[in-house]
């Protein structure tokens, strides 16, 4: 019974994360229908089929016990971003961040699928030889999703506070949208920067050789 349940627990968070996926990718399609000269979705439906998504993200992420690596930090940060659009468009009316945080998310979702979520949560030991290219993989990863996010953020910030300057022209919208994804970014990337610096901490030093300490025959 005990191996059954530790079998079926990854799976468990596996399908959490997909159906967190396929929600989100509903509400990004949701969101960018009026750009495609669709009929605009009812406003309770941008927040009820992303509160969906984020409810099933939190179950999965809860569960996520050994949360270490990029696979698990992407999903942390998807997650986030779905808040911040939830926020946005629940509290400010600002559905323009929907834009760019519901594809940023959904994208970031999809990619820890695909780059190691499942090999974390089954906790399967790297082999002993691979060591020095999984430290040059995750040494700067917080620093990619920081950056990534920061940027991400950033634009949407930048574009719901732009209002009818994108409404106006394309280059108008890059003037604002454009410094506020830099802005973003740097700040992700510091902030990323130094998680990579925590999570590495010291490193352990080898210790001597092990000496010969056979007992001398005769003495």
């Amino acid at each position: 019974m005990g191996g059954g349940r530790r079998g079926a627990l990854p799976q468990v968070i596996l399908v959490l994360h997909v159906i967190a996926l396929g929600l989100y990718a509903v509400g990004t399609a949701l969101v960018l229908a009026p750009f495609a000269g669709l009929r605009a979705a009812p406003r309770a439906l941008t927040l009820t089929i992303p509160l969906l998504g984020i409810g099933a993200h939190v179950v999965g992420l809860a569960r996520l016990t050994p949360f270490v690596g990029v696979a698990p930090t992407l999903s942390m940060l998807a997650l986030f971003l779905v808040l911040l659009q939830v926020a946005s468009e629940g509290l400010f009316r600002a559905s323009a961040v929907g834009v760019f945080t519901g594809p940023l998310a959904t994208g970031l979702v999809g990619l820890a699928l695909l780059i190691g979520l499942p090999r974390v949560i089954r906790r399967i030991p790297a082999p002993k030889g691979d060591d020095a290219s999984e430290k040059s993989t995750n040494g700067h990863g917080g620093a990619i999703v920081g950056a990534a996010g920061g940027a991400g953020v950033g634009a949407a910030m930048g574009y719901s506070s732009a209002g009818l300057l994108c409404t106006i022209g394309g280059p108008l919208c890059l003037v604002v949208v454009v410094p506020a994804a830099l802005i973003g970014g740097a700040l992700g990337l510091a902030g990323g920067s130094v998680v990579d610096a925590v999570s590495a901490g010291p490193q352990p030093q080898a210790g001597p050789p092990p000496g010969d300490i056979s007992v001398p025959q005769g003495g």
